[in-house]
């Protein structure tokens, strides 16, 4: 597996090492994010640590780092053929959340457009697909302002933390700006292997 790092304006995307445990943890712990994803909060840093190994260090799994302070302060994936919604390889389902506080500051948008922008023009992907739960409205309009478009939604998905009502949305790649010419040829980030 390459180790690629994504580069973009304010961050930079990178491949987790079980190390990054400490700094994720209290990210990871608060009652408010794991939750609105569909993941209970850590208990521990050797739970963040397992999570690490087992969930985050899979292939196209970055960790969002602030470039001002090198700070870990999120996470971004690429998941291809495990999601329930995604018809094959060529269609990855994008997962992402931040730390809360950094939430407001259009991070998630930015992490997120650089792994679209590699899925279409490095993996050749046809199609990403992406879901929020009822109670994440953050992430759903962070997914409608990278253009995706609402699909269906799944009325009773269980997660570790309850049943929630799943609404996925899909971008294809003749749709997403930096292809169609909507950012003028600039891309929003620069891989760097």
């Amino acid at each position: 597996m390459e180790d690629v790092v994504l580069e973009t304006d304010r961050l930079l995307l990178r491949p987790w090492i079980p190390d990054d445990a400490p700094a994720l943890y209290p990210l990871a712990a608060s009652p408010v994010v794991g939750p609105a994803c569909g993941w209970a909060p850590h208990a521990n840093v050797a739970e963040t640590r397992m999570v690490i190994r087992n969930v985050l260090m899979g292939s196209e799994s970055y960790a969002i780092v602030s470039k001002d302070t090198y700070d870990i302060i999120g996470a971004v994936s690429l998941k291809f053929h495990r999601g329930a919604f995604t018809r094959d390889d060529s269609e990855p389902e994008v997962g992402f959340w931040l730390g809360e506080p950094y939430w407001g500051h259009r991070f998630a948008e930015e992490a997120v457009a650089a792994v679209i922008e590699r899925a279409f023009t490095v993996l050749d992907c046809v199609a990403v697909w992406a879901c929020y739960f009822d109670d994440n409205e953050r992430a759903h309009k962070v997914l409608e302002r990278l253009h995706f478009i609402y699909e269906q939604t799944e009325p009773w998905v269980t997660t570790t933390t309850g049943k929630h009502a799943r609404h996925e949305m899909c971008l294809t790649r003749d749709r997403w700006p930096m292809l169609s010419g909507e950012r003028g040829g600039r891309p929003f980030a620069m891989a760097r292997y």
